[in-house]
């Protein structure tokens, strides 16, 4: 996998001077029915399953959610809701309408940590052992 980078200057506000740093090219987006096309290459699951199976467990995310749950997606994560929310003078003041806006969060629990190979043109993804 070969990193692709471009050249980035910065300038140090104290001392004047500037630095030269490579930064990361985005490349192109993966979009979902490459997705499940390659799941659907990796896996006994057709193109059509994969895509059934994504789409699900998006919309069961989403059920979930809204019913105040969190959801664990194994080694990738957790995503919940938080609120943002006023302040009320006491315990009986508080209610939905304190409720300012509902945030959705997640939690990444990346599962591979990524190391340069000893040339630092490509990296490598190990998987973080947790036990």
């Amino acid at each position: 996998m070969p990193l692709t980078y471009k050249v980035h200057a910065r300038k140090n506000p104290i001392t004047g001077t500037t630095a030269y740093y490579p930064e990361r090219c985005g490349t192109s987006r993966v979009g979902f029915e490459e997705l499940c096309e390659r799941v659907a290459h990796a896996t006994t699951a057709t193109e059509a399953d994969a895509q059934a199976v994504i789409t699900e467990c998006v919309h069961q995310i989403k059920l979930l959610l809204a019913d105040s749950h969190s959801v664990e997606l194994g080694r990738l994560g957790t995503i919940f809701t938080s609120f943002t929310t006023l302040p009320s003078a006491s315990a009986a003041d508080v209610g939905p309408d304190k409720v300012k806006r509902v945030n959705l969060r997640c939690r990444f629990k990346p599962a591979f940590t990524a190391y340069l190979q000893p040339n630092g043109a490509h990296i490598s993804l190990r998987e973080i052992d947790r036990s």
